[in-house]
């Protein structure tokens, strides 16, 4: 890590500031795009020229705003007591404090689901810190999720290249799983399993295994959804062997594990798991994608009638939540038609490929177009495995998975958090 190496400019503003007001009502969408625009006009002005800033902020109505925000959004009193000190005295607030609110602001938008609002806050927070891997990370991942692909790739190069300065093993090994991640994304394998492979040496190497875990739980997904199997179940032993006990993403892992299960047509192994998975995680969004899964593992087994109550289950979702909608549509297509109901099974597939088009999500894109030319030549699903390529190897670690969710909990003390990470592999 201590070789030369260029590190990119932060990339030019992408998006007007107003976009906050579009997501963000009232009073706080007033102010958070107020405390967003200070910081642009404060990044380009000369020490002399911040103190003209402060009159656009005197004015009575402003200071109203900025009051009302505070009762809006009471989680953020901090950081308004940090952008209020920056307004009104420009000299007397460091970047690194207000980069730190910043983050805070970060961490409510993308909790409120305000995309637009916390990728600004996040590439303010890496311009003011601009020493830091960890923001650059952040303002990576954020514009990863948004399907900003370029501009990601930008972020996660220089989050490399800062942690590589300063040899920050951590966050260099964060900016190769978000590369990975990227990569994987928009198609591109090679890299992906590249970068995948040196983040999970890295970890290793520093001790790191929940780390190295992730890393292999990334590649285990890939492997499946490319149909190399064997592959994937090698990583998902590496997988189970590093993440710890009460690791906050082995409830996915073992949601993505089905996955495989699924597509090497175990379906009612799958079920079981798939089961138990959604007795412990309960979001919505989450429980969307779980329950799309599960629709497709009783369709593939068999079970009708319990396939049609989870399927009404995970339309009824659908209405509210989207995060997840893509891969869900291709489920519910792959669960129709196993079930028979081929004009369902056209429409679903039609609506997932409509979104990872606009999305521009290169791994459900692909599923729903082979998927569409099994739809249109009738193609019925694989039948339903009764025997496993390698019993032992199965039967160790269903039993393995089962026992360790049944006693997962995300309260456990000393479980070691996954920070800057959504829960889904590849998310």
């Amino acid at each position: 890590m201590g070789e030369k190496h260029i590190i990119p400019e932060p990339p030019k503003w992408a998006q007007p500031v107003f976009l906050i007001l579009n997501e963000v009502p009232d009073a706080l969408g007033a102010t958070l795009w107020r405390y967003a625009r200070h910081i642009r006009d404060r990044a380009s002005a000369t020490t002399a020229e911040r103190r003209i800033l402060v009159a656009n902020v005197i004015a009575p109505h402003v200071q109203d705003r900025i009051s009302a925000a505070r009762y809006q959004a009471p989680e953020l009193a901090e950081a308004h007591v940090r952008f209020g000190m920056s307004l009104l005295a420009p000299d007397n607030c460091s970047d690194g404090e207000l980069a730190t609110a910043c983050v805070r602001i970060c961490d409510w938008a993308e909790c409120s689901a305000y995309e637009r609002t916390a990728i600004e806050y996040a590439e303010l927070a890496a311009l003011l810190d601009n020493q830091s891997a960890r923001a650059a990370n952040r303002a990576g991942r954020l514009n990863r999720n948004a399907s900003d692909y370029p501009r990601a790739e930008i972020w996660f190069e220089r989050a490399i290249g800062l942690a590589r300065r300063t040899t920050n093993s951590l966050e260099y090994t964060r900016g190769h799983i978000g590369f990975g991640i990227l990569y994987q994304t928009t198609g591109r394998d090679r890299r992906a399993r590249r970068h995948f492979h040196t983040a999970s040496i890295i970890a290793r190497k520093d001790g790191r295994r929940w780390l190295a875990a992730e890393a292999q739980h990334d590649l285990m997904l890939m492997c499946t959804e490319r149909g190399r199997y064997e592959e994937a179940e090698a990583h998902a032993d590496k997988a189970l062997a590093w993440y710890p006990k009460h690791h906050n993403r082995f409830p996915f892992f073992v949601a993505d594990l089905c996955f495989l299960l699924v597509s090497e047509a175990h379906y009612s192994t799958a079920v079981g798991l798939l089961s138990e998975f959604l007795e412990v995680v309960k979001s919505p969004p989450q429980q969307v994608l779980g329950m799309s899964l599960l629709a497709r593992a009783l369709a593939g087994a068999g079970e009708r009638a319990r396939f049609g109550r989870i399927r009404s289950k995970v339309l009824a979702l659908l209405q509210d939540y989207h995060e997840y909608e893509p891969a869900a549509r291709v489920n519910l297509a792959e669960a129709e038609r196993a079930a028979g109901l081929w004009r369902d099974a056209e429409l679903s597939a039609r609506r997932a490929l409509d979104l990872a088009i606009i999305r521009r999500d290169v791994v459900p894109e692909r599923l729903a177009r082979a998927l569409l030319t099994e739809i249109n030549r009738k193609n019925p699903s694989p039948a339903g495995s009764k025997t496993h390529r390698n019993p032992a190897w199965y039967g160790t670690v269903i039993s393995a998975v089962s026992n360790r969710l049944a006693v997962w909990t995300p309260t456990r003390r000393g479980r070691v958090p996954t920070i800057d990470r959504n829960e889904w592999a590849a998310a």
